[in-house]
């Protein structure tokens, strides 16, 4: 009869990094064969097999480790923790300074500024406009010398909703100053338009600050007139006569109040 090794022969092992279990599945019964036309006995025992785990061996390990070490120590019936060590994280009230800010809408105005141009302005008698002090313009023919006296002028155009075409408003300053034409009761009183001195006015947002600066500027073919968005019907003017003072008048009066602008207004 063939001998059977001891199972304390068969040794199981296992490799941590591959974590698989080599095995030796004998059987507790050893099956004997037996056959009546033969006289050896046949004795059938398992090759070795090679199977994965199913869980990670290493999982395994760690959690029985954890398991016994409990058991010694005792930890069964123990807290880990008590309820002050939770006092840290409840939050705590503090007084908080604050301050109250009172929301303020932005002024609003009719007016949207757009852009800033020079030119220099003459009247159909291709008159020029000259300052006199900071008091006021006059109208009239500049030549030889006195050329350099002409006067050229900022115009700053803005935006108005629900305007006519042929109406952009405007506001008229003196370029190398900061004299800006207005119309006021006074200056309508007196016919001419006053000179405001103004450091900025883009800085002018309400309406009551920006519309005595405002005209409506027309456009007529190479010639445009100025009308005062304050005083609707009032229009820069020039009179027919030489070296008048510029003037804030009414259609009615007949005087010069279309003028050319080099470049032309687009």
């Amino acid at each position: 009869m063939a001998a059977v090794p001891e199972l304390c022969d068969q040794l199981m092992e296992y490799s941590e990094n591959d974590e698989l279990f080599y095995t030796n599945d004998v059987p507790d019964k050893i099956k004997v064969n037996k056959c009546s036309h033969c006289y050896e006995n046949r004795v059938t025992i398992k090759k070795l097999e090679i199977r994965k785990p199913e869980k990670s061996v290493h999982l395994f390990k760690k959690v029985k480790v954890l398991v016994t070490v409990v058991k010694k120590r005792g930890f069964n019936n123990q807290c880990f923790f008590k309820d002050d060590d939770l006092l840290t994280l409840v939050p705590v009230k503090e007084n908080i300074a604050f301050r109250q800010e009172e929301i303020q809408e932005a002024p609003k105005t009719r007016f949207l500024y757009n852009l800033t141009t020079e030119h220099a302005i003459r009247d159909t008698k291709m008159r020029s406009l000259k300052l006199e002090g900071n008091n006021f313009i006059v109208v009239t023919f500049l030549e030889g010398e006195n050329a350099q006296l002409e006067v050229k002028i900022i115009v700053n155009t803005y935006l108005e909703q629900n305007l006519e075409n042929n109406k952009r408003p405007v506001s008229l300053g003196i370029v190398g100053q900061k004299l800006y034409l207005s119309c006021t009761a006074e200056g309508i009183a007196d016919q001419v338009p006053t000179l405001t001195e103004v450091d900025n006015i883009k800085e002018k947002k309400t309406d009551s600050d920006l519309l005595p600066f405002i005209f409506y500027s027309r456009q007529d073919g190479s010639h445009c007139s100025f009308e005062s968005a304050a005083f609707p019907g009032y229009y820069l003017s020039a009179s027919q006569d030489e070296g008048e003072k510029l003037q804030l008048r009414q259609t009615s009066d007949v005087l010069v109040r279309e003028f050319r602008l080099t470049p032309q207004l687009n």
